[in-house]
């Protein structure tokens, strides 16, 4: 589907849909680990990007050269390009765009063996980010602090860290960004009870809040910590699991081949949420009665 768009926008000489589709074949690229062809794809859509002036749009694909220079191996390259993402992402003044590039920046030190400068980088743009008064992105920059601290000087610090910056958000009313700090606590904490507790503390302020996108990630979480425990019944994330697989499973008695593959992407990051039991209740089942086709 993403090489047909990129063949109708070239047809059509639509360089905005042009860009937007490659960015389409660039990720299915990568996520098939086709690294070359990946990065291919992310040159010729960040000159479009920067033909048609999208500052934003051309700080993303820095980022995404940049995670796959890591996935090549090439730190120095992957260090190099997430650094221009940084400048241009300074330039369109986005706070989240800022942090996830030093996080990149971060990843490409700590594989240098050059975790210090990270850190350093790290603790500038967050400095940078709270005296210009904006709360946007400033808990992405603390959790690339966390993370930057962490690798420098050990979990003990990093977690010190973690919990001074979940009372600086509450303390500047910065709901959104204590929610993230929480749920970065929990995951950093040491004794299973204290990530609980974190985690549901976190939870309870995202739903209060209205951030879907932070609770859908600490419900992950939380899935994680109750399987931990044998308690998979208290799992978040097992409702919508089961329903996933209960449609992976009609897909493959319809055998809708592209459907089907949709699906178990969706259901990919849900494994753990399902038992034996439940795959043999819906997938195993449709499977038992005509294997042969659904192997071919």
């Amino acid at each position: 589907l993403a090489n047909q768009a990129l063949s109708i926008a070239q047809q059509e000489s639509d360089k905005k849909a042009e860009s937007l589709a490659w960015f389409a074949v660039a990720e299915a690229r990568y996520a098939a680990g086709n690294l070359d062809d990946c990065m291919e794809a992310c040159t010729k859509m960040l000159s479009l990007f920067k033909d048609l002036g999208d500052k934003f749009k051309e700080a993303e694909t820095m980022q995404f050269m940049s995670q796959i220079y890591l996935a090549q191996g090439d730190a120095t390259a992957a260090a190099s390009s997430a650094k221009d993402a940084l400048q241009v992402a300074k330039d369109v003044g986005g706070g989240a765009l800022k942090a996830s590039a030093v996080e990149l920046i971060m990843e490409a030190n700590i594989a240098q063996d050059n975790s210090q400068e990270g850190l350093a980088v790290a603790e500038e743009q967050l400095s940078s980010l709270e005296k210009s008064g904006k709360t946007a992105g400033v808990a992405e920059m603390m959790c690339a602090v966390v993370l930057a601290t962490t690798a420098v000087r050990g979990p003990n610090e990093g977690f010190d860290k973690v919990k001074k910056f979940v009372e600086a958000c509450r303390s500047a009313g910065n709901e959104q960004g204590e929610a993230k700090m929480l749920h970065r606590m929990a995951c950093m904490a040491e004794h299973a009870d204290v990530a609980l507790n974190t985690a549901q503390a976190a939870l309870k302020l995202a739903q209060k809040i209205g951030d879907v996108a932070e609770e859908a990630r600490i419900k992950m979480t939380l899935t994680d910590l109750w399987v931990a425990r044998g308690k998979l019944d208290k799992a978040p994330t097992r409702k919508v699991a089961l329903a996933l697989l209960n449609e992976l499973s009609r897909d493959l008695e319809k055998r809708d081949a592209e459907k089907f593959q949709d699906t178990n992407k969706k259901l990919n990051k849900h494994w753990n949420a399902l038992t034996k039991t439940d795959m043999e209740a819906t997938v195993y089942k449709v499977i038992a009665k005509d294997p042969e086709s659904c192997m071919s």
